[in-house]
């Protein structure tokens, strides 16, 4: 622990990054309100946000370098968004025209494979949403580069320390592991990938996913199937299905967000691969550090922005091929020839840095979870809590790492949460915003963050619009327990 990483267990301003860096990939918005605020798009409320998760939110270096590319190659009424290969930008425009009755332009930027793609402006929402949901962002680091000029960097050696340090938790050679510029992007590159192989198949969602990995297999691909408590009641229509040559793959989170549960991967794998049927896990909520998919999965998706960097400054993802598929070694050369969409040098750089402390880290985090959800589960306020230890235990347990524990996020539904959950929320002393697995607690209503347009729709399948998220930083453990206490105490 650090004093920097002790001095930050405050609550900030609304709009602040988080962490306070030029590449910070949250931002505070400390009061439920505030969230209501962000959400309903109030002008007074974005005017305040300095940053925020880059495939939500802008990032102010990036809006800089659209800046640019629209001076250089937009006329009147139109706009410009950067995207990190020409392949990239040819699918931001085919989306666009898919979506509505207008094209874009493409043009070469001129630095690092960069290529603009200029349309209406009036279209500006549509694009963005080829940003947030397919993950091919351009990174602050990277849009800094163009804007200064010069030669770009090149990083292998980073590339490399990167891969083998991922490789070493699957026993998966290196060249097994492909790096994105973010999560999303490894999903959305997974997904596309399954297309190939098996146009014209609909995939699975096990289990109750991320708001962007449905929206990827919903507007993408050829439809979802939608299994979202994977429990063994699904069982028999997900083999009816991969028996019938309907599915290209399926997806499924290890454990899930925000409700922790854990679907029986090896029982899901054994389904699908006796018909040939590929399954990608995400397991960045379980972390390598804690839980081995590789046995029971195709490949493995990973937010590499999370727990793995944990400063909270890069956005970067990756896809492994499990060295256990014989689908991903069949299909290995042609998943490569698409890795069209590649993680900056100097993200790499950053990165490589920031993941050297990865086991210690999370191992820190891990305890100072587990010990907070024992703590709120005591506390006569809190109704629930949802934590791995507690929930789906055998399967999260079946795939625990030898020394790895249970994770760092938790996530809690307070007693008369409509009146206790705002009021705790704001009254709690920690950092406050989207994204999790960074060094410092950090905390959101995930449910009005990730599902505020479909409140209803997520407390159906079981998930509260009053829940809190809870990510556990590497803090001295009594600090923490102190700032939970103290907010729990004020709804007294």
């Amino acid at each position: 622990m650090t004093v920097e990483t002790h001095a930050q267990l405050h609550s900030r301003p609304l709009g602040t990054p988080l962490p306070d860096c030029a590449h910070a990939c949250s931002v505070s918005l400390p009061t439920w309100q505030d969230v209501i605020d962000y959400e309903e798009g109030r002008p007074e409320t974005l005017a305040l946000l300095e940053t925020g998760y880059p495939r939500f939110l802008i990032h102010p270096i990036v809006r800089q370098l659209f800046k640019s590319c629209a001076g250089r190659f937009a006329g009147a009424d139109e706009a410009s968004f950067a995207f990190p290969s020409r392949a990239s930008a040819q699918r931001c425009v085919a989306f666009l025209e898919r979506q509505s009755e207008y094209t874009g332009r493409i043009d070469d930027v001129g630095y690092a494979g960069l290529h603009a793609v200029t349309f209406p402006a009036t279209c500006a929402a549509t694009v963005q949403k080829y940003w947030q949901h397919s993950g091919e962002i351009v990174s602050s680091r990277l849009a800094q580069g163009a804007l200064d000029g010069g030669v770009p960097a090149e990083a292998p050696e980073a590339e490399r320390s990167l891969a083998r340090r991922i490789a070493s938790f699957s026993s998966a050679p290196e060249e097994n592991v492909l790096l994105y510029p973010s999560g999303m992007a490894a999903i959305f590159h997974a997904h596309r990938f399954l297309r190939e192989v098996f146009p014209g198949r609909a995939t699975a969602q096990i289990g109750f996913a991320y708001l962007d990995t449905v929206k990827i297999q919903e507007w993408f691909g050829e439809g979802i199937h939608s299994f979202p408590h994977g429990r063994e009641a699904d069982f028999g229509e997900l083999e009816s299905l991969a028996k019938a040559g309907r599915l290209a793959g399926a997806f499924a989170e290890f454990p899930t967000n925000p409700l922790l549960d854990s679907v029986d991967l090896e029982r899901i794998h054994g389904i699908l691969s006796k018909h040939g049927v590929p399954l990608v896990v995400d397991d960045t909520i379980g972390t390598f550090l804690n839980v081995d998919p590789f046995p029971h999965a195709d490949f493995v998706a990973t937010s590499l922005t999370k727990s793995f960097s944990g400063t909270g400054d890069v956005m970067s993802g990756s896809l492994v091929l499990s060295p256990h598929s014989a689908f991903a070694a069949k299909h290995a050369g042609l998943l490569r020839s698409m890795h069209d969409v590649r993680l900056s040098a100097a993200d790499a750089e950053a990165l490589d840095g920031n993941s050297r402390g990865f086991v210690e880290r999370q191992r820190a985090m891990n305890a100072n979870a587990e010990r907070l959800a024992g703590f709120l589960a005591a506390h006569p306020a809190v109704e629930t809590v949802y934590y791995p230890k507690y929930r789906s235990t055998d399967p999260f347990r079946k795939l625990m790492r030898e020394g790895g524990g249970w994770g760092a996020l938790l996530s809690i539904v307070l007693r008369d949460a409509p009146r206790n959950s705002p009021a705790f929320y704001d009254a709690l002393d920690v950092p406050k915003g989207p994204s999790l697995g960074t060094n410092f607690t950090l905390v959101c209503p995930y449910t009005m963050i990730a599902h505020y347009r479909e409140l209803e729709w997520a407390e159906a399948q079981g998930v509260s619009r009053w829940l809190v998220r809870v990510s556990a930083g590497t803090e001295p453990y009594d600090l923490i327990e102190a700032r939970f206490a103290a907010a729990l105490d004020a709804l007294a």
